[in-house]
């Protein structure tokens, strides 16, 4: 079997691409930066690395079954990783560039079907803020594979509709909000038909991007865990057991659960408090809620900052990384507007993410950590959680 591996680390990029060509795939992985310094330069304009995966699973997921385009075959929303079809190899761009008319029905199919699964694809960039946006095509992001052109890269793509378009940064949206299929049409013929007299000082074609070799790349787990839904959905007895949850219920009690997925957790302790409350901007509400659940389709810093009410358990399982990447917030923040979520004499029931050889995640958890223990003393208790360096952690807030 053979690999090649390039690490793509380019204008912020934080991803690594491995390909393995005997089979024909691609596994993209993204990263998030281990230090709050480093996050905040990873995050300007194209936001935060799960900005960026979430960009391209969800362009990869509507461009499924559809020609010149990757296609997805798996992915892993925890570990952040895409696996997807093997696209060839970056389209020639060398002097003298070669003239390949034959191949502009193709390039018009990829326009005609960006436009039609509504996905706002990067042709421009600002150089210069009083300029403005100029058309700017990245050329080594057309692959050729027998003949057959496709279009990669989606991590800096607009999915129209998205549910975390929200969260795209104004710069970022700024030059997608004046795409023009027309121009980016005219741009991609003339990257097959080029005629370099026409090149004026408004009009780029990107001829290639530095690309390195990386010979300890992290090898990828080829089995996709169910995350999203299994995993989640398979353990909620063990979990609910295991954190002693039940202990903590009362018929005059309320539940706050945040990043509550498919809501399992308020649904299977419905009859345990009086009410229950989820919320979870990604995932749709059950369309059987219980009639003492709540349901809040937000993002967290939006939950928070319109929330007026405190709660007697307050669950946060694995989630708090994720509010620090999507809502750009910083560990003491999610911290403090934690523990002001609980009601006092209530508790928090704190679950990491996973941590064995992850070092943006050990140093996350220690400040979530450090932070909580400021507002709320040390936890009552603690355990070992899912596995993966995981662990649970139970903080009481004491009554004035």
């Amino acid at each position: 079997m053979v690999k090649n591996k390039w690490l793509h680390r380019s204008n912020g990029k934080l991803s690594e691409v491995t390909m393995d060509i005997d089979k024909g795939e691609v596994v993209k992985e993204f990263y998030r930066k281990p230090t709050l310094d480093k996050r905040t330069k990873q995050t300007k304009a194209r936001g935060s690395f799960y900005h960026s995966f979430h960009r391209e699973l969800e362009c990869l997921k509507r461009l499924k079954g559809c020609e010149h385009f990757p296609q997805l075959i798996n992915y892993n929303e925890e570990d952040m990783w895409i696996r997807m079809s093997y696209c060839g190899t970056p389209y020639p761009v060398e002097s003298p560039r070669p003239q390949m008319s034959h191949l502009i029905p193709q390039a018009q199919k990829i326009v005609e079907t960006l436009t039609d699964k509504k996905i706002l694809y990067p042709y421009q960039k600002i150089f210069n803020t009083r300029q403005g946006p100029v058309p700017f095509f990245p050329a080594v992001n057309l692959h050729l594979l027998d003949d057959k052109l496709h279009l990669i890269d989606f991590e800096m793509s607009w999915p129209v509709g998205s549910i975390i378009e929200s969260y795209f940064d104004k710069v970022f949206k700024s030059t997608l909000k004046r795409y023009d299929r027309k121009q980016f049409d005219q741009l991609l013929q003339q990257v097959l038909v080029p005629d370099d007299s026409k090149i004026s000082n408004k009009l780029y074609v990107k001829s290639g991007e530095k690309q390195h070799m990386s010979s300890n790349a992290q090898h990828v787990n080829d089995k996709w865990n169910g995350y999203q839904y299994n995993k989640v959905g398979d353990n909620i007895a063990q979990r609910i057991s295991q954190f002693k949850i039940r202990s903590y219920a009362g018929a005059d009690r309320t539940m706050l659960d945040l990043g509550a997925n498919e809501g399992r957790f308020g649904i299977e302790l419905e009859k345990d408090f009086k009410h229950t409350y989820a919320v979870e901007p990604f995932v749709p509400q059950p369309k059987q809620l219980p009639t003492n659940m709540t349901w809040f389709a937000l993002g967290y810093k939006n939950f928070v900052e319109q929330n007026k009410q405190q709660y007697d358990l307050v669950l946060s399982f694995a989630c708090t990384i994720q509010i620090a990447d999507i809502d750009l917030m910083q560990e003491n923040d999610i911290a403090k507007t934690h523990a002001d979520l609980v009601k006092p004499g209530g508790h928090l029931i704190y679950e990491t993410q996973k941590q064995t050889k992850r070092e943006a995640n050990q140093t996350h958890v220690k400040k979530i950590l450090a932070n909580l223990k400021t507002c709320l003393g040390d936890p009552i208790d603690s355990g070992p959680a899912r596995g993966g360096g995981r662990m649970f952690y139970v903080f009481h807030k004491k009554t004035k």
